[in-house]
């Protein structure tokens, strides 16, 4: 670690947020990186804070004077709140003339780890990405369309921002080619990232065939993690019909049902929803990352996916054998002759020693895809009181621990 630049150090400290640098200020002790660490953390908190008392504020001289050290975690468009005690009398100017400059100066100080933009107003929405564009990269988008810089906006956030996990696509007028843009964010594998998209446009119709699209390519993959919106109702109600059918299907009640998908290899869950029009996918990273999605969304599932796919080790009940679990037999004989537990036997002791009565030989029985599917298909919404919810998921991953 110490042959790494102090240029470098600062450059990677600086992309960490007010949340991070809080948890590694006091943990760092390294002397190559305490002291960009400690800078940082001071003076990022000294910015961020409201000082209410003294109704201090930082106009966009002292931010251009201490560019090295601001930063901005949000840029939006007030413009359409008229609730709000402002006279807007230089909006127009500001447009042609100060705006964009003040917004190309300030621009290199927008955050991208955390930085959020939100704007409702079309002609302040066009000045301000024509100054964002290619320049400014982001975490969460709220966007109207206003034509072609829009659509070019958001492609270039979709492919190059880092740290954009939430979109939200607002307004009207948004063409059906803009799908494409919000299918390849979802389809991202971006390990450890989750990304959500509300489509709240309507005119921007999801289809059969389009959520069709993303299962097939989680069955390819098994690793997506999305969550996206609809609003717009699907034309092929059939076809949609046909397609959640092959899942498992739960109603809540007649007009509201869930289908579950469970990948055939991987730790990854596909669900399509018409309730709140909903279709995700959550895949367990417990084995890369310390922060599971899928453990804090659904808990109950990610109990379920975890022990059917990994394969516990067992110990042969008559020679000791350790083994994986799937190399196992069980002899109905044995059990009901000895009317104890159920005992396990690896395939040397089926021919050694059960060999006269191997018609009562099987595979071991262990919970397979399909019933692990049907399980979560039955689970219910977390209605329950904790200790019920416990028994709830214990009940039903007795069959995989056994």
């Amino acid at each position: 670690m110490n042959a790494v630049s102090l240029k470098f150090v600062d450059s990677v400290v600086e992309l960490f947020s007010k949340t991070t640098l809080d948890l590694l200020a006091p943990n760092v002790a390294h002397p190559h990186w305490k002291p960009a660490v400690d800078l940082h953390h001071r003076i990022q908190y000294a910015f961020v804070e409201d000082n209410h008392e003294t109704g201090a504020t930082i106009d966009t001289r002292t931010i251009r004077e201490n560019g090295r050290f601001a930063r901005i975690v949000e840029v939006c468009d007030r413009t359409y709140d008229f609730s709000a005690n402002f006279q807007w009398k230089h909006y127009e100017q500001l447009q042609q003339g100060e705006a964009p400059k003040l917004m190309g100066t300030v621009a290199p100080l927008i955050d991208q780890v955390s930085a959020k933009f939100y704007s409702r107003s079309h002609g302040f929405m066009t000045m301000l990405l024509s100054s964002l564009l290619n320049r400014v990269y982001l975490n969460r988008i709220n966007i109207i369309y206003c034509g072609q810089i829009t659509h070019d906006f958001l492609e270039d956030q979709i492919d190059n921002s880092p740290f954009l996990n939430y979109v939200e696509v607002m307004g009207c007028n948004w063409p059906q080619c803009s799908l494409s843009l919000i299918k390849k964010f979802c389809l991202k594998e971006r390990p450890g990232k989750h990304v959500t998209v509300d489509l709240s446009c309507k005119d921007v119709v999801i289809d059969t065939s389009d959520i069709q699209e993303l299962l097939d390519h989680w069955k390819a993959t098994g690793n997506l993690n999305f969550r996206l919106y609809y609003h717009s109702n699907i034309n092929d109600e059939e076809g949609f019909q046909a397609l959640v059918s092959r899942g498992e299907t739960r109603e809540k009640n007649p007009n509201e049902f869930r289908s579950f998908f469970l990948h055939e290899t991987e730790k990854s869950i596909a669900r399509v929803s018409n309730h709140n029009n909903i279709v995700e996918c959550f895949t367990c990273e417990c084995d890369r990352f310390e922060k599971c999605h899928l453990k804090e969304e659904l808990p109950e599932y990610h109990y379920l996916l975890k022990n059917v796919h990994v394969q516990h080790p067992a110990t042969c009940d008559s020679c000791s054998t350790t083994l994986p679990l799937d190399q196992f037999f069980e002899c109905s004989k044995c059990f009901s002759d000895l009317g104890g537990p159920q005992m396990l036997i690896c395939g040397a002791c089926v021919v050694g020693k059960h060999v006269a009565h191997i018609s009562e030989v099987r595979k071991a029985c262990l919970l397979d895809a399909q019933e692990v599917a049907e399980a979560i298909a039955h689970i219910e919404l977390p209605e329950w009181s904790a200790n019920e919810e416990e028994a709830k998921v214990q009940e039903l991953a007795s069959k995989v621990s056994k």
